[in-house]
């Protein structure tokens, strides 16, 4: 039974790489493009968070004493570009991350638009294409609204999944900037909510798959609701 399962995931994952090449291989360039730019993005708002850590202490006193390693670092950046290290120069420095990080966004998001753009004009076009290019014998088993079905919707979830994709990527290299800051500023508590992000994700995981199979069976019913109109509507004409 084990053994079972296990070769049931392998093929899901073998399935999904193959489908995942055949429909996206083609905006890879795109998409490691916006896993940079989400890394980039988090890198700033890390460092603009961590960055509170040396102003709290110009705040209360207690000036250049800071001790964690990235406070260290940007303390060494003014030294290296001259600046005086101080509480005015050290909030116009996370005021300009933060601009620059809107201006990565940004751009992330243009990016994000014309890929689902491209996709959804180009996976259309190719559809229509080989549909109109099939034989007659083909034609024949097909039912009305099918096809329209899937340029519709089906190609939108499409263009929606390899949103998802892109956002996933990006979430990743959020994730990996955001725990070396949170371990940065303490590690305990970082553990601490570590663990209680994977319960609560053991905890809803059922209702992914619910999720899942209802995004099936609503699948079908769009199919199934198409073929009746478009049917009936062609009945009535006749």
């Amino acid at each position: 039974m084990v053994i079972f399962t296990m070769n049931l995931k392998n093929n899901k994952l073998v399935n999904f790489a193959k489908i995942f090449y055949r429909a996206y291989w083609g905006y890879k360039k795109q998409i490691l493009a916006l896993t940079a730019l989400g890394f980039l993005s988090s890198l700033l708002e890390g460092v603009g968070i961590n960055a509170a850590i040396p102003i709290f202490s110009f705040l209360s006193g207690t000036g250049n004493k800071v001790s964690d390693p990235i406070s260290k670092i940007i303390k060494k950046s003014f030294d290296f570009f001259q600046i005086n290290y101080s509480l005015k120069y050290l909030f116009i420095f996370v005021c300009g991350l933060l601009i620059f990080r809107v201006l990565v966004l940004l751009l992330a998001n243009y990016i994000r638009i014309k890929i689902t753009a491209t996709y959804d004009e180009k996976t259309r076009g190719e559809l229509f294409k080989l549909t109109a290019e099939a034989n007659w014998q083909y034609l024949l088993k097909q039912k009305l609204g099918h096809l329209e079905t899937i340029l519709v919707t089906n190609v939108n979830y499409g263009s929606y999944l390899l949103q998802h994709i892109s956002n996933g990527l990006m979430m990743i290299a959020s994730l990996i900037i955001f725990i070396l800051v949170a371990i940065n500023i303490s590690w305990p508590i970082t553990l601490i909510t570590v663990l209680l992000g994977g319960s609560v994700f053991l905890v809803f995981k059922p209702f992914l798959y619910k999720t899942r199979t209802l995004s099936r069976e609503n699948e079908k019913i769009n199919r199934q609701t198409a073929h009746h109109i478009n049917e009936n509507i062609l009945g009535m004409k006749t």
